[in-house]
């Protein structure tokens, strides 16, 4: 039963109100006097309207009833979960929230633990949800097929500590040398272990994207060797057209997502994080002596707004495309991200985008979306990642002084959107510290010990530092620290990254998809926190020292 129903029908269709489209296939039913409580609450959006007369287009306030407030949090428990790890004295946590706007979702996430070493991503998807699936599927395990390629070994076992210790890498450098020299294609130069390391992921995302793009051509290839005519009008009778899997490939290549990966060694305390596209990794940082907060913004947006990207990727391509290339922040005019998984529409040329729509689509069903007239010189989009590196980051690295990472945030853009880095960094902060109830934005820094500053930052959509988003308007009204998120940070911070109040979240919640697009978009979280004081009391109780 769709919103439109129920505007049409607002009593009757509230006896059984389905949170299908909104939250899945469950049901809220309401008594008697919640149906007409609820039907006289309602909210006004804009909407563009298509008058059919005249063919122009107008915006129009909409009318829609807003959801009751179990209905809202059963659409944020919908996709949560906590879960924990502990190892050599310290419990890790990790806590995931979703929250779709698009139906069906285009985010995904996913994380694994292999011994010394966890795993997290992230993966903003866009043009639909086969790229950014096939990533939940394949991405980690290409990376830890890579890191074993390249002579790093994922199954270090306890006895070889000493030897780390001696020499801080767990394996001898010669052993490092020699599979950096074995290496397809070094980008920079052997300075140390982590560099190898760094270069076995950025390897990984580049090698499944090839893949992603090849494994369609090989399809044509191989039906076009097998007999079939090679000629235009023969094209559109390929028996690819009617297969499932090979459609779900062409689609993997033609759909987009960015990525964004942390890779933590343990064993080392080192933490990789890869990006690829405009989702971003914080972490927050307590200065023990001066009782404050600081974010380190560990990835930048990539997209046409960022001066280094734009500027890359003019570099690339002829000087008579310096205009086209990034044309009103886009590339070519129409994708946001410089880099992506997928999105062969900007990395395979016009001749093979052709074959595609006649031997995978049809006369009367063309490629979805038509290459770009600007399109001259692929690829345009590259899935290679910028890997930052953090060397005796995580619990139990060296003395870094008073200041220590506590807590890492990975989110889609759906959360950067509307929350600056230092917001984020001081919500996580606040649950972790207990506080609850109601605060006001400009009030919250204040109360964590003051200004949250940036130790160091990426560049943000608008191609800006994050240094300069803390003067926004949006810093009016109140952050809400609500009790039943007091199970899952990931989900506090997307209640806030909603509204943070309960009618404003209640509002967003109740648009329906594809409207609710305009408003807001997927929302995919993860926050990685850990206590060091963490221990397991001999009588099986477990006993955990206060979070901050």
């Amino acid at each position: 039963m769709s919103l439109s129903f129920i505007r049409r029908n607002p009593y009757g269709a509230l006896a059984t109100l389905s949170l299908t489209g909104i939250a899945g296939s469950s049901y809220y039913y309401l008594t008697h006097r919640e149906q007409i409580a609820l039907a006289n609450q309602t909210f006004q959006i804009p909407v563009r309207r298509k008058d059919p007369r005249t063919g122009t287009s107008r915006t129009v306030m909409q009318k829609l009833p807003v959801i009751p407030p179990d209905v809202a949090e059963h659409i944020l428990n919908q996709n949560i979960s906590s879960r924990s790890f502990d190892k050599d004295g310290v419990r890790w946590n990790w806590h995931t929230a979703v929250v779709a706007s698009n139906h069906p979702i285009e985010d995904a996430h996913t994380s694994a633990v292999h011994g010394d070493w966890m795993f997290f991503g992230v993966f903003d998807g866009h043009s639909g949800n086969a790229t950014s699936l096939t990533l939940e599927k394949g991405l980690i395990n290409t990376v830890k097929s890579e890191l074993s390629e390249n002579g790093i070994d994922l199954d270090e076992e306890k006895d070889k500590k000493e030897q780390i210790n001696k020499s801080g890498t767990g394996h001898t450098s010669s052993s490092f040398i020699q599979a950096w020299k074995n290496s397809n294609k070094p980008t920079e130069p052997f300075t140390t272990p982590a560099i190898s390391i760094s270069h076995a992921i950025r390897s990984a995302f580049k090698n499944l994207d090839d893949t992603l793009l090849d494994v369609p051509i090989r399809l044509m290839d191989t039906v076009s060797s097998s007999g079939a005519s090679s000629q235009p009008a023969s094209d559109f009778d390929s028996p690819l057209r009617t297969n499932k899997s090979a459609r779900a490939f062409v689609e993997a290549a033609l759909n987009g997502s960015c990525a964004l990966l942390a890779v933590l060694d343990t064993y080392r305390r080192n933490l990789y994080v890869a990006c690829t596209g405009d989702s971003r990794a914080v972490a927050g940082i307590w200065d023990a002596k001066r009782r404050s907060w600081s974010v380190d913004v560990l990835s930048d947006d990539q997209t046409g707004l960022n001066p280094d990207e734009v500027a890359r990727v003019q570099s690339e391509h002829p000087e008579d495309e310096k205009d086209t290339v990034i044309k009103r922040g886009r590339v070519l005019g129409g994708l946001q991200p410089t880099r992506a998984f997928g999105d062969a529409r900007y990395k395979w040329g016009k001749e093979i985008q052709d074959r595609i729509s006649r031997m995978f689509y049809s006369e009367t069903e063309p490629l979805p979306r038509p290459p770009s007239i600007h399109l001259k010189t692929p690829p345009y989009v590259t899935a290679e990642p910028v890997v930052t590196i953090r060397e005796d980051y995580l619990p139990g690295g060296k003395d870094t002084g008073s200041k220590k990472m506590r807590f890492l945030i990975l989110a889609t853009d759906g959360l950067w959107d509307v929350m600056s880095s230092e917001e984020a960094c001081a919500l996580v902060a606040g649950h972790l510290s207990g506080l609850r109830g109601r605060i006001n934005k400009r009030d919250l820094p204040e109360k964590l010990g003051g200004k949250i500053t940036v130790e160091s930052g990426g560049v943000t959509k608008s191609g800006e530092t994050v240094q300069t988003e803390n003067g926004r308007e949006e810093e009016k009204g109140r952050w809400t620290f609500s009790e039943a998120d007091e199970g899952n940070i990931a989900k506090h911070l997307i209640r806030n990254a909603l509204g943070g109040e309960s009618r404003k979240v209640r509002e967003m919640l109740s648009i329906p998809s594809p409207l609710s697009r305009n408003f807001r978009d997927d929302i995919s979280v993860i926050v990685v926190w850990w206590d060091e004081n963490h221990v397991m009391a001999t009588d099986g109780e477990e006993r955990t020292k206060a979070k901050l």
